[in-house]
């Protein structure tokens, strides 16, 4: 239980001290020993802080490096890969596609032979593929009912524009058994377009211009264009 310190009680405390001051039992050893004892739980609570000063330092300085490292990978042109074609596997919270074949002529040459959606069917096909095998074009799987939502047709559309695209050359379809379910695609790799990335310029994507080593482009074959 906590004393009551009345003002009674602070008078005698003092008084007390100060007889004890004048017999020498409050003496310069006590007030050392007592002042010793205080310096030292200071400086144990001072180095306990130091220590754990010190462990937020290296934290924040391991958590910058980190971060300084990740940045310099997603960097263009840092990042070191076997083969220039195939990237790191990633969700890509955008679609993309390669620059060149929107420059190739080839959305005008769709919708001019196969229907004003061709172009708009074909460019949702591309930036899946770019989203399901960033390295190398491969097969994946999409329903209709959702190339036509991401396109904005109706399905009887997009399974006319696909047939004729099919018919074409530029992608290869195996379709679902039943209705409703996913079918399989393909972009054809080379995919045949009027202008090749010879005749493309750089800032579009191409080699024309360009310096140094030409770089490894997708849906794109040397001498086949």
């Amino acid at each position: 239980m906590e004393e009551d310190y009345t003002d009674e009680r602070l008078e005698e405390i003092t008084r007390n001290k100060r007889e004890d001051i004048k017999l020498g039992r409050w003496g310069p050893e006590k007030v050392k020993d007592v002042v010793g004892r205080i310096l030292s739980e200071e400086k144990g609570d001072y180095e306990r802080w130091k220590r754990s000063r010190d462990k937020v330092r290296q934290w924040a300085e391991r958590r910058k490096a980190r971060e300084e490292r990740e940045k310099r990978k997603r960097a263009p042109g840092k990042v070191k890969r076997r083969n220039g074609r195939k990237a790191k596997k990633r969700e890509y919270l955008f679609d993309i596609m390669p620059r060149w074949i929107k420059h190739s002529e080839l959305p005008g040459y769709l919708n001019q032979k196969h229907g004003e959606q061709a172009w708009s069917i074909l460019s949702c096909l591309i930036s899946s593929d770019c989203r399901f095998n960033p390295g190398d074009p491969d097969w994946f799987s999409l329903s209709y009912r959702e190339i036509a939502e991401l396109t904005g047709t109706c399905e009887k559309t997009v399974r006319r524009v696909i047939n004729k695209l099919e018919k074409a050359g530029y992608l290869s379809v195996i379709r679902g058994k039943f209705k409703g379910l996913k079918s399989s695609f393909k972009i054809s790799d080379p995919l045949p377009t009027p202008k090749g990335p010879n005749t493309i310029k750089a800032v579009n994507g191409g080699f024309l211009g360009r310096r140094g080593k030409e770089p490894n482009l997708r849906y794109y074959q040397r001498g086949t264009q």
